[in-house]
């Protein structure tokens, strides 16, 4: 192991060391003040902090070695970046991020394809059933000597097939703007 690696193993160890021990004496000092502060330091992350801040006279040097042991995990840390091992572990890593990012971006444009082919079917299926339903439409429409009932009735089957078309106009717009292939346009 190479003696950056070494050095930093040994600050980031002693840092930590030293948090541990100051965050136990800020719950012990809490924890004298009231049980109050004491379980609230336990279970409540920024409880600390504020015990600190509210008690600093009394907790001033505690804070300071809490201060000190941060610097030597982050001196630590900092020096692993120095060790030429490390830099091939982290290159390497950086690299297998840009893979599993490709991958994910890769997954991505295929479920956007499957989308997209998906759409142009519905299309596709609309499109049969409308020109379908247009034929039935011209070959029932009623004549001026109809009943009002007879009449009636074909306004709301032409309404329907008028909110079908709406749909099929919407899905062959978005699908004309995604892409270069036309969605076919009934009559």
């Amino acid at each position: 192991m190479s003696f950056p690696a070494l050095c930093g193993i040994a600050l980031s160890s002693t840092g930590s060391l030293l948090l541990l021990i100051t965050g136990i004496t800020i719950i012990l000092r809490a924890f004298r003040t009231s049980v109050g502060w004491g379980l609230a330091c336990l279970l409540l992350p920024l409880a600390n902090i504020l015990f600190v801040i509210r008690y600093w006279q009394d907790m001033r040097r505690v804070a300071f070695y809490s201060f000190g042991g941060l610097a030597l995990v982050l001196l630590g840390a900092g020096s692993f970046l120095l060790d030429p091992n490390f830099r091939i572990v982290f290159d390497r890593a950086k690299e297998r991020g840009s893979e599993a990012l490709a991958a994910r971006q890769l997954q991505r444009q295929q479920r956007a394809a499957s989308d997209q082919a998906e759409r142009h079917q519905r299309a596709r299926e609309l499109f049969g059933y409308l020109k379908n339903w247009q034929g039935e439409l011209e070959a029932r429409r009623p004549a001026a000597n109809a009943s009002e009932a007879q009449k009636t009735a074909f306004e709301q089957e032409h309404t329907n097939y008028r909110a079908l078309l709406g749909e099929y106009n919407t899905l062959a717009k978005q699908l004309r703007e995604a892409s270069a292939t036309p969605a076919p346009t009934p009559k």
